[in-house]
């Protein structure tokens, strides 16, 4: 069984045997669910939010005060008039904007946490500091854009049909602040399309190029750059490059990381699509940081349980009920 099948099917065995839900979250009561074991019932959509994030400043007022959409589709029967009209998160318990959600909100007011996961990635941050914007202050933003404006010639606005990232991360460096620019997979298998063909690959080509050429961050020329699963990550890139050229909120240094769990060897291990043979290597984070960048440190892959591991390793006590949720909810 593939790790994507498996892990849906896991969601749904929890839901099923009410460990994590309620009895009526179980409720098979629309085609949808009937079909699919790992979406709640209707209505219920708030339960697939750490317990904590549920309620009034839980997440669902995260979102609304900062104008994110949630990730809500019709495949999964999300479009119900209740959690439209309530900005309710997807019904889908293998979300990965909801799994992200769930891991790094919950430390928006723990220094030592944050600090101790980042260390796994680079131990020279010093500290984890707020992230200033638009009147309000924490040490979690998720579904970054910029602070002032895309990279895309629309107006304003964070998640959906923008280059925006799952989570940003502040840290003091010595001699700066370097921006960590977070990709949350959970049963994603990667795509396999080419973003340079017709006429939305020349408005790409457009949109991108300049940046592309002048931040230098690569060794492939742009219409590679174009192929999933490189193009998503190009663009996070982007970002981070324009956020330190800019001194934006006073970046000196970023890294664009992907959170995927271990067993997810479907994306770990996916290749660019229409790349020649033997122009890729063997997994994703090879070809991003051996065929891809010319500077290999603005990258890094992890996983979820490396985070985990090194937050309960700090010894957190608040975070105890925490760490006993992912380990039953993901098992990460």
């Amino acid at each position: 069984m593939g790790f994507q099948r498996h892990q849906r099917e896991y969601q749904g065995r929890l839901l099923a045997e009410r460990r994590l839900f309620s009895a009526a979250a179980a409720t098979r009561d629309d085609d949808h669910s009937r079909r699919n074991s790992h979406l709640l019932a209707l209505g219920f959509e708030e339960e697939n939010l750490y317990p904590l994030l549920r309620g009034p400043g839980g997440g669902i007022d995260y979102f609304g005060e900062r104008g994110i959409p949630w990730h809500r589709t019709a495949r999964s029967g999300d479009r119900s008039p209740v959690a439209s009209s309530r900005g309710f998160p997807t019904r889908n318990l293998a979300s990965s904007q909801v799994a992200c959600a769930n891991f790094l909100l919950p430390l928006a007011s723990h220094r030592a946490a944050l600090m101790a996961a980042l260390r796994t990635l680079d131990v020279d941050v010093q500290d984890v500091l707020p992230i200033e914007h638009q009147g309000r202050m924490s040490l979690v933003e998720l579904e970054w854009v910029g602070a002032e404006q895309t990279l895309e010639p629309l107006p304003y606005k964070r998640g959906a049909n923008r280059t925006s990232t799952d989570a940003f991360v502040l840290a003091r460096i010595p001699g700066g602040r370097r921006a960590y620019l977070l990709e949350w997979k959970y049963v994603e298998e990667g795509e396999d399309e080419d973003k340079g063909e017709g006429t939305s690959g020349d408005t790409r080509r457009e949109r991108y190029g300049a940046l592309f050429r002048e931040s230098g961050l690569f060794r492939v020329d742009l219409d590679e750059a174009l192929h999933e699963p490189v193009y998503q990550l190009m663009r996070f890139l982007l970002l981070g490059y324009r956020m330190k050229r800019d001194r934006e909120l006073g970046v000196t240094d970023f890294r664009v990381v992907v959170v995927c769990p271990t067993g997810n060897e479907t994306f770990r291990w996916c290749a660019p699509a229409g790349w020649p043979p033997g122009k890729a290597l063997d997994t994703l984070e090879q070809t991003m940081k051996e065929r891809v960048l010319s500077n290999p440190g603005t990258f890094a892959m992890t996983s979820q349980r490396a985070l985990l591991d090194a937050i309960r390793a700090a010894g957190i006590a608040a975070l105890e009920p925490w760490v006993r949720y992912h380990e039953e909810r993901y098992r990460w």
